[in-house]
């Protein structure tokens, strides 16, 4: 018995993300790693970008990325254990931690947005600045984001 084959659209939008996402991914720890911070690895990134300045609570980083409380807490725990964050108390729930970045946690962080700065400056020059403005925009739009930047 044969079955059918679902056949791809000659192109579709996943055909650029998906390249894009892995330069911008490897652009970040790439330039961490040099930097000296290359226990980060690429899935830590479900942490480092949903924690506020005064802490997060695991609970909330969890639903904020979209993994589970488990693997939260792995990224957590491995985490800490390199230095970048800590448990803190939460002044509002006695119970509960809040997890924040430590001075080395900023430090890498820092690393992170030039290497990204560095990547949107390539992608300007191939652009050109109008474009690259309208992809921004569009990409936020996308995102549910309102700025107007």
């Amino acid at each position: 018995m044969s079955r059918a084959v679902a056949t791809p659209p000659e192109w579709h939008i996943g055909r650029a993300l998906v390249p894009l996402f892995e330069e911008f991914n490897d652009a970040i720890i790439t330039e961490l790693a040099r930097a000296g911070y290359g226990d980060i690895r690429s899935s830590h990134r479900h942490l480092f970008v949903h924690i506020d300045d005064e802490g997060t609570s695991l609970t909330e980083l969890a639903a904020r990325s979209g993994v589970s409380k488990q693997a939260m807490v792995q990224f957590v725990n491995e985490l800490e254990a390199g230095g970048y964050v800590v448990r803190i108390p939460d002044a509002h729930d006695g119970r509960s931690k809040l997890v924040r970045t430590t001075q080395k946690g900023e430090r890498a962080l820092k690393v992170s947005w030039r290497a990204i700065a560095s990547l949107e400056a390539k992608w300007e020059a191939q652009l050109g600045r109008r474009r690259m403005a309208e992809f921004r925009k569009a990409l936020r739009e996308l995102a549910g984001e309102d700025r107007t930047q």
